[in-house]
């Protein structure tokens, strides 16, 4: 129920998601009825699949469907501690702008199994406003690709 809420945070207080979420589901013994009631809430609030445009309205996790434009390299970096990572920035777009989704480390074997031209569903957390080069980019990190949207007679 707290991933649901996280989707809210921005505009309703625990108390008050808990309490629409128990107003559709009065049994907190049964957890999928209560998970299924706290999507409930949070669509209600047009939160479960966000357009890029809107993510910046900043709850703490954001849904949204959107299409690979531009899949950069895998870059292998050295932290301050001396310890390995790798990063990859996916430029992506929809209807209402675009967004850099940045991957690191065991997330960036996920971005193998996208193409420039597929459509996605991303989990994300938070985004930040950046202008580089005249251009003004919506940047999430840590991003989680949840699902590859494909036609059905091609699976």
């Amino acid at each position: 129920m707290r991933a649901f809420y996280a989707l809210v945070d921005d505009i309703l207080t625990w108390e008050e998601f808990e309490e629409e979420v128990f107003s559709i589901n009065p049994d907190p013994h049964d957890e999928e009825s209560e998970n299924l009631a706290a999507a409930e809430v949070a669509e209600k609030y047009g939160r479960l699949h966000l357009k890029i445009s809107e993510l910046n309205s900043k709850p703490t996790l954001n849904f949204f469907f959107c299409k690979i434009i531009e899949i950069g390299p895998v870059i292998e970096f050295k932290r301050d501690d001396n310890t390995p990572g790798v990063v990859r920035r996916v430029l992506t777009g929809d209807e209402t702008g675009e967004a850099v989704l940045v991957f690191f480390d065991e997330k960036v074997s996920g971005t193998e199994e996208i193409a420039v031209g597929d459509v996605v569903l991303y989990k994300s957390y938070s985004g930040d406003e950046v202008k580089y080069d005249g251009t003004k980019y919506l940047l999430i990190q840590y991003a989680d690709i949840l699902a590859k949207v494909v036609e059905t007679d091609k699976i």
